[in-house]
């Protein structure tokens, strides 16, 4: 009886969650909802849509479907506004008297897409890619007019041992374009390297690269060997005549001749530490500028929609 009276509790809590998730979530939405319509009303459309796509997400309703499909024609995007407002009329009950208005908001929208075709050439390469704003079609969608937004949209046709071919095409509210899609040349597919200027990623600057910074790297072995010697030097020094009143005649001079060999050992380090840290410097800049120059000076020719000319590409 005892283990009943605990199991009763939990079966009406577990009974219940589903149903308390429920109201959350379309408590939730009808916040949101709110909220993006008050900013609908002050036309702030691009952070209304959001709002209203987690409330339909939350609780779906023809209500907000039509909302979303006014505000995404508010930020210019028709063709996310047309797929929400067929939404809304898929989800209406038969006999809802909000059928007619979103049947002519359909018609509306429909009249202001712009349309855009894409005609492959009947020689075109069998493995033609194209791609919409980045998005690769699929081959039903190649000679099928797309809806698009308006505004500009970049198309690029690629194909196994050929150039790119790059397009760019802008489109008004209720425009409608054609345009020929074809793949580069394959005679220009390939750039040429060996057609780079002459010492142009050809090595010479790296292998300089590699002996100043190579000399550079002896420069700091020997500096540090010679600020060794000179240390060595100083505490040899030291131990030859502790004060300066009892030194004999022989151990000043065997100070002199050390202090001596210690300038000269000191100048050694400073000069050869100097030389390789300018030397490893200079090199790594050779170095760097030798990977920075092949990529830099690619020249080959390609085809372009105006014709065949001639690409220099890179940073140089």
């Amino acid at each position: 009886m005892t283990a009943q009276r605990l199991l009763l509790p939990l079966a009406v809590l577990f009974c219940t969650a589903p149903g308390l998730a429920q109201e959350r979530d379309a408590a939730t939405a009808d916040t949101l909802f709110r909220e993006a319509r008050a900013l609908m009303a002050a036309h702030r459309f691009a952070e209304a849509c959001p709002k209203l796509v987690e409330s339909q997400r939350l609780d779906p309703a023809p209500g907000t479907a039509i909302n979303l499909s006014d505000c995404y024609a508010g930020t210019g995007r028709l063709v996310e506004a047309l797929q929400a407002a067929r939404d809304a009329l898929a989800s209406l009950e038969p006999g809802d008297s909000r059928h007619e208005p979103i049947t002519e908001q359909i018609k509306r929208l429909e009249g202001r897409v712009p349309k855009l075709l894409l005609r492959l050439p009947a020689n075109a390469p069998t493995d033609l890619r194209v791609a919409l704003d980045g998005t690769t079609l699929d081959q039903p969608q190649k000679g099928t007019a797309l809806s698009v937004n308006p505004g500009t949209h970049s198309v690029v046709a690629s194909a196994t041992g050929r150039a790119d071919r790059k397009l760019t095409v802008k489109l008004a509210e209720s425009e409608s374009k054609e345009i020929l899609i074809e793949a580069g040349d394959p005679s220009n597919a390939i750039e040429r390297p060996d057609r780079r200027p002459p010492g142009a990623g050809d090595g010479s600057l790296a292998t300089v690269g590699y002996v100043v910074g190579g000399a550079g790297v002896l420069g700091l072995v020997w500096g540090t060997v010679s600020y060794l010697d000179f240390r060595s030097i100083e505490n040899d020094r030291e131990s030859i005549c502790p004060t300066t009143v009892r030194c004999s005649s022989a151990e000043i001079a065997e100070d002199n001749r050390l202090r001596e060999d210690a300038d000269a050992s000191g100048a050694r380090a400073a000069i050869s530490l100097g030389l390789g840290v300018i030397g490893v410097g200079a090199g790594a800049t050779l170095l760097w500028l030798s990977s920075k120059r092949e990529e830099a000076l690619q020249v080959g020719s390609v085809v372009t929609p105006g014709g065949a000319s001639v690409r220099v590409t890179g940073r140089w």
